[in-house]
């Protein structure tokens, strides 16, 4: 209690009427360093030589400098996340991510009764006896204390004479609202620190097996017969693998030969987005095709035919998302960088991700949960590095850099975060004299006015935070926001 107190204190401190950022880098080192001495203080050190253990603190650590450095909405919903999925892995390492996130949401609402219930168990005299002593001990001191401090606090608020005599004792610090800002992250964060097993879902995570048991079979198994099952997965995967083969071929050729050199009319928005559509449904597919095929006696069959067919497969399916990415580059190059351009690449990432752990799944002969397991976890770090990406700055320094006037897309450019405007006003001060830019006089004056707003609020922002919330990216922004003294002028002579 006495840690956890502290914790909380700490917390507190470093979030009360603060922004996230620096904080948040501190709070997960201390979190991580704190949880650790107390479970080996009590229990073991059997935790450290988890890598688990390690992956999970390493990527709640991680997340919390990307929001020190970013701060964006999807870092910190990382870092929530990775918060959870730490909590749980803390305490039972052979979780998997989502059974942890659900184990640690329900241990977060149980600490509101836990809470309540060791309240009302320290006046048990029974238990007071025998585990309370410290606590007892503890709140002896502090109670009289805790009341000695409310109460100068109210007189000297009701007389300045008794303000005068006693001010030497300096507890401005101390306000009502971080009272009560304290009181409520004592109890929210109860259930995170005392964590509360629930039995069903350990034994739920418990009973899906990485391996897929020898003696394994189901009804449609069965019913079908292992002999049956082996001439539907010969067929069918001959067929799928023929038909991507002559999908390959033709999308090879576009590549390679058509893509260099396009005609006139090509539309490359057509182009590649109903191809990534067609390639998020069919991957999806050939993941679920063969975890079915490969959930029971077909993986112990000792045919290597069949086992070769559905490995060729999914390397198809892998040179089919090696010419998307080419035809997402070339669509790049030619109008630029968005957001949903950049999700095609995170996309096919993923997919890709998801086809290796399948190809592991299948020659490693393991189970569904396994792919499940090991995909929740690649994502989790692939979206945590993502976290450490200013896609806004990327988007605008490649957008004005590599592409000319006719080709950039002002308009949404204007659409993004504050990152923008640095980019656009050098690039108009480099290029203020060209035709294009000066057609465009209303929206440049839209540039200054949304600059110096900006500017202003990062500048009222860090008046109105401390150190603690500091992060990287802003600071930078502001940086170069200041090397640009503008002043909006109203009228048009700009």
């Amino acid at each position: 209690m006495l840690f956890y107190t502290t914790l909380v204190l700490i917390i507190a401190n470093l979030t009360f009427q603060e922004y996230f950022g620096l904080n948040a880098l501190i709070i997960s080192l201390i979190y991580v360093s704190i949880t650790a001495f107390v479970q080996y203080r009590e229990n073991s050190a059997t935790f450290l030589g988890s890598s688990k253990w390690w992956l999970a603190s390493l990527i709640y650590i991680g997340n919390g400098f990307a929001v020190f450095y970013m701060n964006s909405e999807l870092s910190v919903w990382l870092y929530v996340i990775s918060f959870f999925f730490y909590t749980a892995v803390h305490h039972q390492i052979q979780l998997s991510l989502p059974v942890s996130m659900l184990q640690t949401a329900q241990s977060f609402f149980s600490g509101f009764y836990q809470f309540f219930e060791s309240i009302g168990n320290l006046f048990d005299k029974k238990k007071a006896a025998n585990k309370n002593k410290n606590v007892v001990r503890f709140l002896i001191y502090t109670i009289p204390l805790i009341i000695a401090i409310v109460f100068l606090k109210l007189y000297q608020s009701a007389d300045e004479t008794f303000y005068e005599w006693t001010k030497f004792i300096n507890l401005d610090w101390i306000s009502w609202t971080f009272i009560v800002f304290y009181c409520i992250l004592f109890i929210a964060l109860f259930g995170f620190f005392f964590y509360l097993e629930s039995k069903d879902l350990t034994e739920f995570d418990k009973s899906l097996k990485n391996n897929i048991p020898n003696d394994y079979t189901d009804k449609v198994e069965s019913f079908m017969g292992v002999g049956n099952e082996k001439k539907i997965a010969m067929s069918l995967l001959i067929t799928l693998n023929v038909m991507l083969l002559l999908y390959n071929f033709i999308d090879l050729k576009f590549v390679l030969i058509d893509l260099p050199n396009p005609a006139a009319d090509l539309r490359y928005s057509d182009l590649l987005h109903g191809g990534v559509n067609s390639l998020i449904t069919s991957i999806v597919l050939v993941i679920f095709i063969l975890t079915f095929i490969y959930r029971g006696q077909l993986n112990f069959s000792g045919n290597k035919f069949i086992k070769g067919l559905a490995v060729l497969w999914l390397c198809l399916n892998l040179l089919m998302i090696a010419t998307t990415v080419v035809k997402n580059y070339e669509y790049i190059s030619h109008w630029g960088l968005t957001y949903k351009r950049i999700g095609v690449y995170i996309y096919l990432l993923l997919a890709a991700l998801g086809l290796v752990l399948t190809i592991v799944k299948i020659i490693r002969i393991k189970s569904l949960w396994f792919l499940i397991r090991n995909t929740s976890v690649g994502f989790l770090i692939c979206f945590s590095s993502m976290g450490f990406v200013n896609w806004d700055k990327m988007i605008v320094a490649y957008n004005l850099t590599e592409l000319t006037a006719e080709q950039i897309d002002f308009d949404y450019l204007l659409s993004l975060d504050d990152e923008a405007y640095p980019h656009l006003m050098a690039y108009y001060d480099t290029h203020r004299n060209e035709p294009q830019i000066i057609q465009k006089r209303p929206f440049w004056h839209i540039v200054f006015e949304r600059f110096d707003s900006t500017k202003k609020h990062l500048k009222n922002k860090q008046l109105l935070s401390s150190w603690r919330s500091i992060n990287i990216r802003e600071a930078q922004l502001l940086a170069q926001l200041n090397q640009y003294n503008l002043i909006f002028i109203s009228n048009k002579t700009r």
